[in-house]
C-alpha cells in the first residue's frame, strides 16, 4: 500500500475478497499513533521506498519470513495509547487507524491507516481483527517528492516474538505477540484465515510490499507486487 501515484511514490490499491462468514464485498486497500507519552509523536523516518534508474519503485521487503512461531511470555509493560492506535516498541513504530465506513474503502494517506470494519474488533475473543495502511507518505507530507517509509513501512523489520499493542475504540488496550511475517501476491489474499469471524483471535497488520507494477484501470496508476502480512496473538 502506497501513497498517491507518482514516479517516485506510487499509490498502491489490494483487493479484499471476503467470503465465507463474512458478507461478500469488495475493499480496496491500496500514523500518528504514540507510545509511552501520548502526546508526542515519533520522529518520522528518513528510509525512503527506493527507486531504480528506471524510475520504479521497490517497497521494503522482509529479510527473512516465518510462521506459526511460539512464544515465551515477555515482559509486562504500560504503554499509553489513545483509542484505535497500535504501537511495536521493539521498531518504535506507532500508528492511528480509522473504522471504515463500508466494505469499499480506500486507505487515508500515511501515517494513519484503517481498521476494517468488516472484521472482528480489536480485542475480539474470536476471529480476526485487519489493520492496514500505507508504506510511505504521500509527496507533500514530509517532502515535495514524499516516499519516506510511513510506521506501516518499517513492519518488514519486525522479529518474531515482537510485541504489538493496540487499542480499541473505548481506549483498553490489548497485547498481541508476532508469530507470523509473510508476503502474498496483491491477488492472492488468505481469505479463510484473514476473514473469519470465528476460531483463534489474531491481529493482522497489512501492508505493500516488492516491486510496482502497472495497474491498469481508467487512470494510470500503480501498485506493489505483493502485500506484507503481519499475525499476531493475544497474550494471555
Amino acid at each position: 500500500m502506497s501513497s498517491e501515484a507518482t514516479q517516485h511514490s506510487p499509490r498502491t490499491k489490494i483487493t479484499l475478497i471476503i467470503a465465507g462468514l463474512i458478507a461478500l464485498a469488495v475493499a480496496v486497500i491500496s500514523c500518528a499513533a504514540l507510545w509511552g507519552n501520548p502526546h508526542q509523536q515519533p520522529a518520522a523516518s528518513t528510509e525512503t521506498v527506493s527507486v531504480d534508474d528506471d524510475g520504479l519503485a521497490r517497497a521494503p521487503e522482509p529479510e527473512a519470513t516465518f510462521q506459526d512461531e511460539s512464544c515465551p511470555a515477555p515482559e509486562e509493560q504500560d504503554p499509553q495509547l489513545n483509542p484505535n492506535e497500535w504501537a511495536m516498541p521493539g521498531l518504535d513504530a506507532a500508528a492511528a487507524f480509522t473504522p471504515t465506513q463500508g466494505t469499499t474503502v480506500e486507505l487515508p494517506d500515511a501515517p494513519d491507516g484503517i481498521y476494517y470494519s468488516p472484521s472482528m474488533p480489536v480485542g475480539h475473543d474470536q476471529g480476526a481483527t485487519v489493520l492496514a495502511g500505507h508504506v510511505d507518505y504521500a509527496p507533500g507530507a514530509l517532502s515535495d517528492q514524499g516516499g519516506e517509509l510511513s510506521p506501516w513501512g518499517h513492519l518488514h523489520e519486525a522479529s518474531a516474538c515482537n510485541v504489538v499493542y493496540a487499542s480499541d475504540q473505548d481506549g483498553q488496550t490489548h497485547a498481541y505477540q508476532v508469530t507470523d511475517l509473510y508476503t502474498v501476491d496483491q491477488d492472492h489474499l488468505p481469505e479463510d484465515e484473514l476473514f473469519r469471524a470465528s476460531g483463534d483471535p489474531a491481529l493482522y497488520l497489512i501492508t505493500c510490499s516488492g516491486p510496482s507494477v502497472q495497474d491498469a484501470g481508467g487512470q494510470f496508476q500503480f501498485g506493489y507486487e505483493h502485500n506484507l502480512i503481519i499475525k499476531a496473538e493475544p497474550i494471555n
